[in-house]
């Protein structure tokens, strides 16, 4: 019993994280959040971390998995990098 209240509570306290999270970079300049989506790797959009490159594929012909960061130059080439 003890158990799934602390998972309850856990859950409840990372939601209420990601919800402030969200907040502070939804506040951000655009300019802002470009900087900072490139510093921490991530996609502004998705909040992704890795692409799959359908051109890209693994032995057992899946695409791989690659870093944002390298398209993110490519996407957003205004930012200043």
């Amino acid at each position: 019993m003890y158990g799934v209240f602390l998972c309850a509570k856990v859950l409840t306290v990372k939601q209420e994280l990601y919800d402030k999270l969200y907040e502070a970079y939804g506040s951000l300049e655009y300019t802002e959040k470009i900087m900072l989506t490139q510093h921490l790797g991530f996609c502004p959009e998705c909040f992704s971390t890795h692409y799959a490159d359908r051109n890209d594929l693994d032995k057992n012909g899946k695409p791989k998995k690659k870093p944002r960061c390298q398209i993110t130059v490519k996407c957003y080439p205004s930012a200043g990098l």
